[in-house]
């Protein structure tokens, strides 16, 4: 396996797992800190949330988190003893993460203002064993209205659509 496609797959994983480790913060965090009333927290107890809380958390993160812990306790009659209790193993998506990749593998340019060019080395077998099971690919895709002809362009994500497209998740 080529060091970049493996790359690749640790970023997507990393990504995976700091997701993971943020979710159950909030989850041990709120289990915690479980209110009498978990519909209505005191002040009080909204100040010992937020005190174990990492900084940034939003109140939709805390009402959905409430949320899915309730309805836990409804079917379980206890509270969870952590994330794993509540949510199976992660799903991760069918997504190429081309931003782990260096200019080898992949380069993007602008054609003109509404159009941009991904230029990516993909491998054609399953197990690459030598340059010649790598091929250059070369996808023009049409930029939205939303980026402007200043925008710079970062490296995009790829990934399948139910249609059967390749979609483009471009950061600018």
């Amino acid at each position: 396996m080529s060091d970049r496609v493996r790359r690749g797959a640790e970023e997507d994983a990393a990504r995976t797992l700091r997701l993971a480790l943020h979710r159950r913060t909030i989850v041990s965090a709120v289990v915690t800190t479980w209110p009498a009333d978990p519909r209505r927290r005191t002040e009080a107890e909204w100040a010992v949330l937020r005190g174990l809380l990492p900084a940034g958390v939003s109140g939709a993160e805390i009402r959905n988190r409430t949320r899915q812990i309730r309805q836990f306790v409804a079917e379980h009659g206890k509270l969870p003893a952590g994330l794993c209790a509540l949510e199976g193993p992660p799903r991760v998506a069918a997504v190429m993460l081309l931003a782990a990749m260096d200019r080898q593998q992949v380069t993007l340019m602008r054609v003109d203002e509404t159009t941009a060019r991904l230029r990516l080395k993909l491998p054609l077998c399953a197990a690459p064993a030598s340059g010649r099971d790598w091929a250059w690919h070369v996808i023009d895709f049409r930029l939205p209205g939303t980026v402007t002809a200043d925008a710079v362009l970062h490296t995009p994500s790829l990934r399948p659509t139910r249609a059967g497209r390749i979609a483009v998740d471009l950061p600018h």
